[in-house]
C-alpha cells in the first residue's frame, strides 16, 4: 500500500477550496463590493483596524476607545449596505471553512497528546 504524499493532498485541498461554494461566494460578493471605490475603502479601514486590534489583545493589550468607535462606526457602515454586508458574510462563511479544516488537520496531533496521557 502506498502511503499518501501529504503535500500532494494539501494542495489537491487547496484546489477543492478554491472550487468551493464558499470560496465562490466570495469572489462573487468582493468583484461586486470592490466595483464601488468608496465600499473597497470602507472594507480596507475595517480590515485594518480590526487586525489592529486583534494584535492589541493578542499582546494582552486593550486598544484605544477611539479605536474601537471606529471599527464599530466602519462595522455599521457596512452592516447598512447590502453589498458590504453580503461580502462580510460571505468572509464569515470562509472563516468557518477554514476553522473546521484547520481542527480536522490537528486531529492526528491531538491523538498523539491523548496516547501520551494515557501511556
Amino acid at each position: 500500500m502506498t502511503t499518501a504524499n501529504p503535500y500532494d493532498k494539501a494542495y489537491e485541498l487547496a484546489r477543492a477550496l478554491q472550487n468551493s461554494d464558499e470560496m465562490k461566494g466570495l469572489q462573487t460578493s468582493w468583484h461586486k463590493a470592490s466595483q464601488h471605490p468608496d465600499h473597497r475603502r470602507i472594507l480596507e479601514q475595517y480590515r485594518q483596524i480590526a487586525g489592529e486590534v486583534q494584535a492589541l489583545q493578542m499582546q494582552g493589550r486593550k486598544p484605544r476607545q477611539e479605536m474601537m468607535n471606529e471599527l464599530n462606526r466602519l462595522m455599521d457602515e457596512i452592516r447598512s449596505d447590502p453589498q458590504l454586508f453580503q461580502y462580510m458574510e460571505a468572509e464569515v462563511r470562509v472563516g468557518q471553512l477554514m476553522t473546521d479544516i484547520m481542527r480536522i488537520l490537528g486531529e492526528p496531533l491531538q491523538e498523539i497528546h491523548k496516547q501520551r496521557a494515557v501511556d
